[in-house]
């Protein structure tokens, strides 16, 4: 008969087990969601600089006009619902050639960072395509998407505080998003 009340050989060595596997390895798991977060956080609170990479493709500058108003840093937004969001950084740098430009997208299930190389066309517009992946930054990257070369999306200047993006390989997160967007100079 089973009696309740009673400690017995078998209880005893059940809190042994879950004392000493299961209550480390839960403990384990909350720091290690912990400190995801506040990397993400700690993301957001500094402000980061553009990643060094080496010159290795002979491609030429933009044009030198269009260099005070192209050259800087552009934000887009999107969300899907209050909880699902994605923020996108461009970062478009002109001490290199070829021209570079560092992606960052953050938001609900997402953490890419990568480099990217800028090409004028003839048409004006700029084709942005993959150069690599920034694995520098914890927990980015989990899913490599791109192969060097891949054309991420065409830049188009609309104005001197606005880039329009016509998405290729790189897609928004929402499922009915338009095929471009409006980035933002800040």
């Amino acid at each position: 008969m089973i009696k309740l009340n009673e400690v017995t050989w078998y209880s005893k060595l059940m809190w042994i087990i879950f004392a000493l596997g299961v209550i480390p390895t839960l403990c384990f798991c909350i720091g290690v969601q912990y400190e995801q977060v506040r990397a993400m956080s700690t993301y957001y609170i500094e402000e980061t600089s553009m990643v060094q990479v080496p010159m290795t493709h002979p491609q030429s500058k933009l044009p030198a006009d269009s260099e005070a108003t192209q050259f800087g840093t552009y934000y887009f937004d999107e969300s899907a619902s209050p909880t699902q969001r994605w923020q996108y950084s461009y970062d478009i740098t002109a001490d290199t050639d070829p021209v570079r430009g560092y992606m960052k997208v953050d938001g609900f299930q997402t953490q890419l960072r990568f480099t990217t190389i800028l090409e004028t066309q003839d048409d004006g517009t700029y084709k942005v395509t993959f150069d690599t992946y920034d694995n520098s930054v914890l927990g980015s990257n989990t899913t490599k998407k791109f192969t060097k070369g891949d054309t991420l999306f065409t830049l188009t200047r609309t104005d001197d505080k606005h880039v329009t993006v016509m998405w290729d390989k790189l897609q928004p997160n929402t499922k009915k998003a338009a095929p471009q967007a409006i980035f933002t100079k800040k």
